[in-house]
């Protein structure tokens, strides 16, 4: 970046008036391989700094191209690929018009465009703006949740976690380009390009054109880690598509499922979704909000971040001024049916959330914990007090994410019998199946991912035992069935591999 501050300034202006012949002082071919469009009435009313419209505002060659070719100093303007593309449309399009016919462009009203035919290439001299394009749309194409971008001493990675799997992308990203590649994310998140030292968080804003033709948003996570070598970027990919899950399509059996809307139903109490990162626990708490929401409820949550925003839901973000505590304290003056908060992580929290719970309230919240013994035990240690633990708690339900088979080439086959061994319990008549790999599933076997899950619906009796302090022997629980025995379920029903049980269910001392 050049030192002129004048020259370097980012305008965040509503609108820019365009011009032809001004437009056109460019080669067409130059704007854009570049990204570029000059901004502006007439070459004759152009001052001694004239703004150039840029996809990548770190590209500095372009800039001085530009300088050279218009005998001006340059002031950058952001602008995305909808922005880019009606200006360059409007300067060298067909449409008959006066050589100095005018229009306005408004600013800052699109967002980056994406679409499904857009591939990753390896062509020399792309813009960084169109390697970063391409490779969010591979992604968004593939099905993935998050991109990976690992910076190396003499490597870049691309990766992608697709079906909660990281798998190697090729991509043009090199040494040579990784830090316009950087600048180019941090300032379509609204970043400070010039921070190297410390972790940032932002949000892209996107639309995607699929296959069908149908554009829909999609906005982006972004955090950047500094490094020896240079900034890691991981974006996390939040498609309302793959969490507009209704709750009778999480993969519940239909006892779970019946259990779990009586749960929910009930007039207050605290129900706890249990689970590791990434399995899962959001869509089921975004899945039960839908299912329970009305004009009659007010429901109000707070979350770090907002992931996704729900229609007619009064959603609060974590702030260095506002904690969950602090939030789940506020939310009682404020009249709600419905809370729910995005995670216990202290006791301060725990005890807002019972009490909550105890006052009537219905009272959502996430517990990072291996499976329902383990989320009741850090719940108890997360509040001291074991009366308004118990009195509180309506429901706990763990689950973990695994991939399904690919039904475009499923084939029978034989697990490894080492594996098979691993789950003493496991019935020996299950005609097991799995995907041999194809193009529809990306040669993987798998496609998509259902939840596995053990749910323990709280009651006067179970109540009793946790105050004496005993311990739950869940094996005579009426109705309570372990994740492991949901994953054998739907082994036996093709739904998954065995393979998978292993990588991702907890497996009891029993099994």
């Amino acid at each position: 970046m050049t030192e002129n501050n004048e020259q370097t300034s980012f305008d965040d202006l509503t609108n820019f008036t365009l011009s032809k012949e001004l437009i056109t002082r460019l080669d067409e071919d130059f704007c854009r391989a570049s990204g570029v469009v000059l901004l502006g009435s007439s070459p004759q009313e152009v001052s001694d700094i004239v703004s150039l419209g840029m996809i990548d505002l770190s590209d500095d060659q372009a800039v001085f191209e530009v300088e050279r070719i218009v005998s001006r100093k340059i002031r950058r303007v952001q602008l995305n690929m909808f922005e880019l593309e009606a200006a360059l449309g409007f300067g060298f399009g067909d449409e008959s018009a006066d050589e100095g016919s005018v229009m306005t462009l408004d600013v800052g009203k699109g967002r980056l465009a994406l679409a499904h035919d857009n591939e990753i290439e390896f062509t020399p001299d792309q813009s960084t703006a169109k390697m970063v394009c391409d490779a969010l749309s591979q992604a968004v194409r593939l099905r993935a949740s998050d991109i990976h971008i690992e910076v190396y001493a003499s490597d870049i990675d691309l990766r992608f976690r697709i079906d909660g799997i990281l798998a190697q992308q090729s991509t043009p990203f090199s040494k040579a380009n990784i830090k316009k590649v950087c600048s180019y994310l941090r300032v379509l998140s609204d970043l400070d390009i010039t921070e190297r030292k410390a972790a940032q968080d932002g949000r892209i804003s996107t639309v995607y054109a699929d296959q069908s033709g149908d554009v829909r948003q999609i906005d982006m996570r972004i955090c950047v880690l500094p490094g020896p070598h240079g900034p890691d970027v991981v974006l996390r990919i939040l498609d309302e598509d793959r969490i507009n899950i209704s709750l009778d399509k999480l993969g519940l059996d239909d006892a779970s499922y019946k259990t779990l809307k009586e749960i929910i139903k009930q007039p207050g109490g605290l129900v706890i979704v249990a689970g590791p990162t990434a399995s899962g626990k959001t869509t089921t708490l975004y899945s039960a909000m839908r299912e329970i929401n009305s004009d009659a409820n007010k429901i109000l949550t707070v979350e770090d971040p907002i992931e996704y925003e729900i229609p007619k839901v009064n959603q609060k973000q974590v702030s260095m001024h506002m904690s969950f505590a602090d939030y789940s304290r506020a939310f009682m003056r404020q009249n709600p049916d419905m809370l729910m908060i995005g995670e216990v992580r202290d006791e301060e929290t725990a005890s807002a959330a019972l009490r909550a719970a105890q006052m009537g309230h219905l009272v959502f919240t996430t517990l990072h914990a291996r499976d329902v013994p383990s989320a009741l035990a850090r719940l108890l240690v997360l509040c001291s007090d074991r009366s308004l633990a118990v009195s509180g708690l309506a429901g706990i339900l763990s689950q973990r994410l695994v991939r399904r088979i690919c039904p475009k080439c499923v084939e029978p086959y034989e697990p490894d019998p080492e594996m098979l061994a691993r789950i003493a319990s496991l019935p020996e008549d299950i005609s097991h199946v799995r995907g041999k790999g194809c193009s529809a599933c990306n040669n993987t076997g798998y496609k998509g991912q259902t939840g596995v899950f053990e749910l323990l619906k709280f009651n006067g009796q179970l109540r009793s035992i946790v105050l004496r302090g005993d311990a739950i022997d869940l094996e005579s629980v009426s109705g309570f069935r372990p994740m492991l025995g949901d994953a054998v379920e739907k082994l036996r029903a093709g739904v998954t591999t065995i393979e998978e049980i292993l990588r991702t269910v907890p497996l009891p001392d029993w099994a």
